[in-house]
């Protein structure tokens, strides 16, 4: 089966500086789980809300499915935090 993204919702857990979003593999739910460091280069974003990290998701997201897809490549698990040296900076540069 091809890991699939057909539910786009995702949500902005503030206590863990997370965004929770879902990919499907067949009838298997699997949870990604972005730091949303990930977002933040060298300055700081002390003013930033759920409403501005939801919105870098939205346009990042072709990107961060990739990396999500080759995340769940490597491991097959049913819950994944990205790692942010996996992403790298490609995040921080786009936002």
């Amino acid at each position: 089966m091809t890991l699939s993204f057909a539910n786009p919702t995702r949500d902005y857990d503030e206590r863990r500086g997370m965004i929770r979003f879902l990919g499907y593999d067949g009838f298997s739910c699997v949870q990604f789980l972005l730091p949303v460091a990930a977002f933040h280069g060298t300055g700081a974003h002390a003013e930033w809300h759920t409403q501005d990290y939801l919105m870098a998701f939205d346009r990042l997201r072709g990107r961060i499915i990739e990396i999500a897809r080759t995340s769940y490549g490597r491991t097959h698990r049913p819950t994944i935090e990205l790692d942010l040296r996996a992403i790298g900076s490609s995040l921080q540069t786009a936002s």
